[in-house]
């Protein structure tokens, strides 16, 4: 495993190819690499430290699936990237459906707000910035600042026109510049 550790993506990826599934000691050293940066970007998405575990397992169950079909078009991060975000989507969908039945039998109906941080932490932390983001705003940042990522790249990724993620990620600045400016 330690000569693994000094190969590059790139070798360790075609290594992996050849020897899943096999041998999965490439595909570890990957993933062991790898997995600090996909937990903080799914974090980052989701808000919740068990979604978070959840999600990062089913991206390493898919990449160890998708992974000798891999062709290299894009890094292998960005390729990583991409399935984390995508397992977020839907980890999101699901949650905001759940969300959305358990409000009608409540008698409620649902809205994402349009700035309103958790009141409890340190207003510097990226986090407590984040909080009263749409989810779409917090994963177009959190591409930009944890992934980082160029606009180019993140309007690929979330499936919009570059001209919309440029929006929406100026936007979400502007509303984060908002909230940390001291009340008159």
């Amino acid at each position: 495993m330690n000569d693994l550790n000094r190969l590059d993506d790139v070798a360790l990826v075609a290594k992996a190819q050849r020897e899943l599934p096999y041998r999965s000691a490439a595909y570890e050293c990957l993933m062991k690499r790898h997995q600090p940066y996909l937990f903080r970007l799914i974090f980052a998405s989701l808000k919740d430290t068990d979604d978070s575990q959840d999600v990062l397992q089913e991206v390493l169950v898919r990449v160890y699936k998708s992974l000798p079909a891999f062709q290299g078009k894009s890094a292998f991060r960005t390729w990583l990237t991409t399935i984390a975000i995508n397992r977020c989507n839907t980890r999101h969908e699901r949650m905001k459906r759940e969300m959305h039945i358990k409000e009608l039998l409540r008698g409620q109906t649902s809205h994402e707000p349009e700035y309103e941080p958790a009141a409890e932490h340190n207003p510097d932390e990226f986090g407590f910035l984040m909080d009263g983001l749409s989810y779409q705003e917090r994963q177009i940042l959190s591409l930009r600042f944890v992934a980082d990522l160029e606009l180019k790249e993140i309007a690929d990724i979330v499936g919009m026109a570059l001209s919309a993620t440029k929006m929406k990620y100026y936007r979400a600045l502007e509303k984060i510049k908002k909230h940390r400016e001291p009340n008159p």
